[in-house]
């Protein structure tokens, strides 16, 4: 059973490590769930031999044994034996692996109000094993787990809200369950508080306070806290720049486990080998092949070799892929890392996708100037989405002041270019007339162009138009007939303007 992980990477200087939802009860480096032998024992003296006896074997690694005892235990209503015995189903230990049963255990302790079976319970429906994947619950049983003081539940709580997954996103709470989980001496906790000071995420930037809680879990031995920590070292960032220092954590990271630290030592050994030209073209055509076959994840390995050798195009295919998630578990912060590296070297379409990551806030802090400029950038290059976004942001003021004139250049730039999503926006400003005088016939001649490309939004358009009979001949037919095509894609206006109609 893999690691459980909710993406978040660092991006100092594109190189920190991975934020991780973890299981109850992290040991040293380990990410495992927690066997909570707590020191609570229940009156029955059958019980606590039986605890004694499944502690003895699960510590000498008979799991067999140990699940016949903690069984014993957990019929007889012991919640530190309900989780062990879910524990033990979960990671196949004594048992066949069977995901259900471990949920079904895990449950009978966490309605008992152990919260270490709360917090496996949460990451269970994380997860989706041996239930459906629920976000909202797996929030609720971190929260019942957080409520009762569990640092590792404050953290995977924090990277939920984080991450907008089972709760409405929200940074600042991210940062307050981190810095819960933080001050418990939770040091991936420290690690996930160091990181949002460090990008400026839910608190204001502070590279000191960065360093403090990395070393606070560098001091723990805990692998990405000693990996950030050595970046942090590397690049001069809230410490005097010290290459010796830095590797001499990043060489402790690696010994602990961490890959990342393995690559960075390489990189600063300069043991990269060099591949030839011929090679590197093997590698995108091989990468170009695997994505056409929809296969990402080959495509993203084939891919991420070229993009290491500062081939911009591949490092907007990276960022792509990242960004939407295929080949790889989705990924906002190395998405941005790809896309930054990518439009710096001139990528346009890198460019449009780094600002849609700033406009939303995606792996990167908020930021609708920045969002604005790499639109401009691309946007001036020819980019027909760009363009588009441009007029969106000078529309909705987003950026920069509300322009509809702008609005009006960006849009007609795009939709000239055949995008239908421009098509229809500029078919909105005819019909509206506030930045130019309204004209039905070219909101309609814009509609029709949208909608022949399958855009829902011009389909209704062109519907309401002839329903209304503006800028054509009123004709109901006509309107049914375009208010269909829009329901079957399932906008619900749509649907409703055809109940209107006794359709």
């Amino acid at each position: 059973m893999g690691n459980r992980t909710i993406g978040m990477i660092g991006v100092l200087s594109c190189l920190l490590g991975v934020n991780t939802v973890s299981y109850a009860g992290e040991a040293g480096n380990d990410v495992s769930k927690n066997h909570a032998r707590c020191m609570v024992m229940q009156d029955d003296e059958r019980v606590q031999n039986w605890m004694k006896q499944a502690g003895k074997h699960y510590d000498e690694e008979n799991y067999g044994e140990a699940m016949k005892y903690y069984r014993l235990a957990a019929d007889a209503g012991n919640t530190e034996a309900q989780n062990m015995v879910g524990l033990l189903y979960d990671l196949g230990l004594g048992v066949p692996e069977n995901n259900a049963e471990a949920v079904k255990w895990y449950r009978k302790a966490a309605l008992n109000g152990d919260f270490y079976a709360q917090n496996n319970l949460g990451l269970m429906y994380k997860d989706g094993e041996g239930i459906a994947q629920n976000y909202a619950e797996a929030a609720k049983w971190f929260r019942k787990a957080a409520d009762q003081n569990f640092d590792e539940a404050y953290c995977n709580l924090g990277l939920l809200y984080e991450e907008g997954k089972g709760v409405v996103k929200d940074v600042i709470e991210a940062v307050r369950c981190y810095r819960k989980s933080a001050e418990l001496g939770n040091a991936r906790g420290q690690c996930c508080l160091g990181y949002m000071y460090q990008c400026g995420v839910g608190v204001e930037e502070d590279v000191a306070e960065a360093v403090k809680w990395y070393r606070k879990a560098a001091d723990q031995e805990y692998n990405r806290g000693l990996f950030n920590l050595g970046v942090m070292y590397e690049t001069g960032v809230g410490v005097g720049k010290d290459k010796d220092m830095a590797k001499a954590l990043y060489e402790k990271a690696a010994e602990l486990g961490y890959e990342q630290a393995t690559e960075r030592l390489k990189l600063l050994s300069g043991e990269r080998a060099t591949l030839s030209e011929a090679a590197l073209k093997e590698y995108s055509s091989r990468a170009a092949k695997y994505y056409n076959e929809q296969n990402y994840t080959e495509a993203l390995k084939n891919y991420l070799v070229v993009a290491d050798y500062d081939d911009a195009y591949a490092q907007y295919m990276v960022g792509w892929l990242y960004k939407n998630g295929k080949g790889t578990t989705q990924n906002y912060r190395e998405a941005s890392k790809w896309l930054l590296k990518a439009a710096n070297q001139g990528n346009i379409s890198a460019m449009n996708e780094l600002a849609i990551l700033y406009e939303n806030g995606n792996g990167v802090g908020q930021n609708l100037t920045e969002a604005v400029r790499w639109y401009r950038n691309a946007a001036n290059k020819g980019n027909k989405y760009a363009q588009y976004n441009l007029g969106r942001m000078y529309q909705y003021a987003k950026g920069v002041s509300k322009d509809l004139s702008m609005a009006k250049v960006w849009y007609e730039k795009s939709a000239n270019q055949g995008f239908d999503s421009a098509q229809n926006s500029l078919g909105n400003l005819y019909y509206n007339g506030e930045v130019i005088s309204q004209d039905y016939g070219k909101a309609m001649e814009w509609y029709r162009k949208a909608a022949a490309q399958g855009n829902m939004y011009g389909e209704f358009n062109v519907g309401l138009l002839y329903e209304y009979g503006y800028g054509v001949t009123k004709n109901i037919e006509e309107a049914v007939k375009w208010y269909r095509k829009a329901a079957d894609q399932g906008m619900d206006r749509a649907k409703t303007k055809l109940q209107e109609l006794g359709r």
